[in-house]
């Protein structure tokens, strides 16, 4: 802390501890319950030996010796009395709040006017004080903001609007592609959002991708789903096979190896998708597992309820096909041909 020395603290008196106090100085405690309250004089910058020396200093002119803290001077009880009684001449009325309400309105001090030792130097003794003209060296000018901001209320064509810069709007910036109406056009919209890349070595060859049913007319919305969308081929049906697989207990990862029963079927991911891809039996026989597993029923493809598969022929053309039904059309128009002639 600040050291004092002992030629000023010697130099203190009840005048010079009273204008401390009116500085630094606080007042409080229940006075009005147990009477006296107590009396604080904030000196956070002084060392403790100082403090030590202003409180025997205190002492010494009957003010009592106050306690030492670390941020302060305490006077408290008949202490707090007997110091507010030898300072309260020289609190000025505008900081008798600061006393105890039984001590205020005693201020009666007022400075020596007599100068005849000083050769009327004295500055208490003057009436007037004259002006002296002095030149302006330099005139301080507020240096502009880097920023301005200025606001401008503007109508064009009966439409208000009121513009303001430099705002910050924390709405988010994405807009909805083909015109502001889409949304409202739509059934379906999917939020596709991309999680990670995948790559070989160094090379990119496509995206782990989480789709978000963003609105949905037709089902339940709000749903998600991760799949891989690899470059040039879409999305990779192997991967799902995975994954799937991997959630119903159906294909097993034991470190960076998968296996389907007792078939590894590759070390690592993009491996095993390439082992599914070479082998579309095994693939085939995995995805009706997983069908079974979900609990879906599936129909072989081109099966149609009540006929034979379609997969794989050709539609009959019902008059390149023997046309009998052609024949039994035209055979009344030729008789109504006949009976007109």
């Amino acid at each position: 802390g600040r050291t004092v020395s002992d030629e000023l603290i010697a130099q203190l008196d009840e005048r010079a501890i009273a204008a401390w106090y009116m500085d630094d100085g606080t007042f409080g405690g229940h006075y009005a319950r147990w009477g006296h309250g107590k009396a604080t004089i904030c000196c956070v910058a002084l060392c403790n030996d100082d403090k030590e020396r202003i409180a025997h200093r205190c002492e010494e002119l009957g003010m009592g010796r106050p306690t030492v803290r670390d941020r302060e001077l305490l006077f408290s009880g008949e202490r707090a009395q007997r110091f507010q009684e030898r300072i309260a001449p020289y609190i000025h009325p505008s900081m008798a709040y600061k006393l105890h309400p039984a001590l205020r309105g005693r201020f009666g001090w007022h400075p020596d006017t007599s100068d005849a030792h000083l050769n009327g130097t004295r500055l208490a003794s003057r009436t007037s004080l004259t002006a002296v003209s002095m030149k302006v060296l330099r005139k301080y000018r507020k240096p502009p903001t880097p920023r301005k901001k200025d606001r401008f209320d503007i109508q064009v064509e009966g439409n208000h609007t009121y513009l303001v810069d430099h705002v910050v709007v924390h709405n988010s910036p994405e807009t909805q592609p083909g015109g502001r109406a889409l949304k409202f056009y739509s059934s379906q919209r999917l939020d596709i959002r991309r999680i990670e890349t995948l790559k070989e070595g160094t090379e990119a060859v496509g995206n782990r991708v989480r789709v978000k049913v963003v609105k949905n007319k037709v089902a339940a919305p709000f749903r998600q789903a991760e799949f891989d969308i690899e470059y040039g081929m879409g999305i990779s049906t192997e991967g799902c096979l995975i994954d799937l697989g991997l959630e119903h207990d159906l294909v097993q990862k034991s470190g960076s190896f998968f296996s389907y029963g007792e078939t590894r079927i590759g070390q690592g991911r993009n491996n095993a998708k390439g082992f599914l891809r070479d082998n579309p039996e095994l693939a085939t026989e995995l995805e009706e597992k997983i069908w079974e597993a979900l609990g879906i029923e599936r129909s072989p493809l081109g099966v149609v309820e009540g006929g034979e598969s379609a997969e794989g022929e050709e539609a009959a053309d019902p008059i390149a096909s023997g046309g009998a039904e052609a024949e039994a059309t035209a055979t009344p128009e030729a008789g109504t041909e006949e009976q007109a002639a």
